[in-house]
């Protein structure tokens, strides 16, 4: 953000321009925060860690334990409610994996983070239409219409 100030105006007052900082930054540090968590939950279980053991107290890590499979089955329940009130049937077997998803999207976004204080120049691009080459020739005389 080169000039606060006129972000500030542009998107409309102190109110917005602080709950943009409140979302936009808000959201990569709950991601990464989530992933750290999802690590210490695995190696905890593995492991039975004295190190994890002593940094939180009893009380305080089965309490985090129990709210945090909580909110991943209410994420997880969203999700199905959000799909079967879409009439989405065949998609409500999927919902299952939305603690992956949470996951994977964790690992992209520390993934992104890592990369933008290292190499904020850089972007990778995903090369799209490699699918097309291999297509029949009709398919590929249409190219043109979709640019």
């Amino acid at each position: 953000m080169r000039n606060p100030i006129k972000f500030k105006n542009q998107i409309g007052g102190w109110v917005n321009f602080i709950g943009f900082f409140f979302v936009v930054p808000g959201t990569v540090i709950i991601n990464i925060l989530n992933l750290l968590y999802w690590v210490l939950l695995i190696i905890w279980l593995i492991t039975k860690a004295p190190i994890i053991s002593s940094s939180f107290p009893a009380p305080i890590l089965y309490i985090s334990f129990i709210t945090f499979l909580a909110g991943n089955l209410m994420f997880t329940y969203l999700n199905l409610v959000g799909v079967y009130r879409r009439n989405k049937f065949s998609v409500v077997k999927y919902c299952i994996l939305s603690p992956i998803y949470w996951m994977l999207l964790a690992i992209a976004t520390a993934r992104a983070f890592i990369q933008f204080i290292f190499k904020p120049y850089s972007w990778e691009k995903t090369v799209h239409g490699n699918h097309l080459k291999n297509s029949p020739k009709h398919v590929s005389k249409n190219l043109h219409l979709a640019k």
